[in-house]
């Protein structure tokens, strides 16, 4: 019931892997990188080995949910499709616990093309990679049109693609 496809963060000697289900977020870990070693599953207080005890460590959880560490904090970025909105939440560790949700930005595409096109912006996420200083957080996030089918909905190739932001996390 948990897709373990949401993200990676290695840090510490371990991989940690962040799984959804019913809406949470849920992490697992292995020892170094290699994914097909024995995972730990973090039962909210310890890692355990059997799936099952598998505890949620956000909730709500959006699809294409991240952790990513900066300097010392981990930052947690997801995406409220439903709003448009790029939401942040700050932890102690890759397991949390992490605080209020803080909007970090508002996508402007649902008001900037037809209503026709039934614009969606989904999939936030964190390229820690990208990060040009420790302050820094280069995000991306997804856009879509639900309203147009067929080679219609190919018309305006501006419409489907990423788009990237520079988070400043002062």
């Amino acid at each position: 019931g948990i897709d373990w496809s949401q993200g990676l963060l290695t840090d510490g000697g371990y991989t940690y892997i962040y799984g959804l289900g019913n809406s949470h977020l849920y992490a697992a870990r292995v020892t170094g990188i290699d994914l097909s070693g024995s995972w730990t599953y973090y039962d909210g207080a310890n890692w355990s080995i059997s799936p099952v005890s598998a505890s949620p460590i956000l909730f709500p959880a959006e699809n294409e949910t991240s952790v990513s560490k900066i300097g010392s904090t981990y930052v947690l970025l997801t995406m409220d499709a439903t709003a448009g909105q790029v939401v942040t939440s700050f932890g102690c560790s890759p397991v949390g616990p992490f605080g209020s949700r803080q909007v970090i930005y508002t996508t402007p595409e649902q008001s900037t093309y037809p209503s026709s096109y039934g614009i969606i912006a989904y999939g936030a996420r964190a390229h820690p990679e990208l990060d040009s200083s420790p302050n820094t957080m280069v995000a991306s996030y997804c856009v879509n049109l639900l309203g147009v089918s067929g080679p219609a909905s190919l018309s305006d190739a501006s419409v489907y693609r990423p788009r990237f932001l520079d988070v400043s996390l002062r």
